[in-house]
């Protein structure tokens, strides 16, 4: 992109017409069916908190502007369009720059897991399963 503005506009254009537009639509295929949907952020490597890096990670990770400068507008995306259909929003990139990860590698490349990687999102998707099924159980 010609500029950070030009990325960011070309990418509320594009979000609207494609991925926000899947996701709402999954979910209210799921609402229809009475299912409690979840949306979950992959992790990627160049989300992480450089300093939590193991020593392979490091030779991995590459700069990538467009995601890091796309990253917070996303989530913030996400979010509303999960407020707007009372849908769960997890963003797994929290639970990979939490500093007890410190040095260890989570990642096999720039956005596949290992299975310490899989255990920590595996965790974290699971506290709101979790809630969803007890807060189901409520109901009945």
């Amino acid at each position: 992109h010609s500029s950070d503005k030009n990325a960011i506009i070309n990418h509320k254009y594009i979000a609207e017409k494609t991925f926000l537009r899947s996701i709402e639509t999954n979910i209210n295929i799921f609402k229809n069916k009475t299912i409690s949907s979840l949306v979950v952020l992959q992790p990627i490597l160049v989300l992480r908190d450089t300093d939590l890096l193991s020593e392979e990670e490091k030779k991995w990770v590459q700069e990538d502007q467009n995601t890091e400068l796309l990253y917070p507008i996303v989530v913030n995306e996400l979010k509303e369009l999960c407020q707007h259909n009372s849908t769960s929003f997890i963003d797994i990139n929290l639970s990979f720059n939490e500093k007890d990860h410190r040095q260890k590698q989570l990642f096999i490349d720039y956005c596949h897991l290992n299975a310490l990687g899989s255990e920590i999102a595996s965790k974290a998707i699971f506290k709101v399963v979790d809630s969803l099924y007890i807060g189901a159980k409520k109901v009945y």
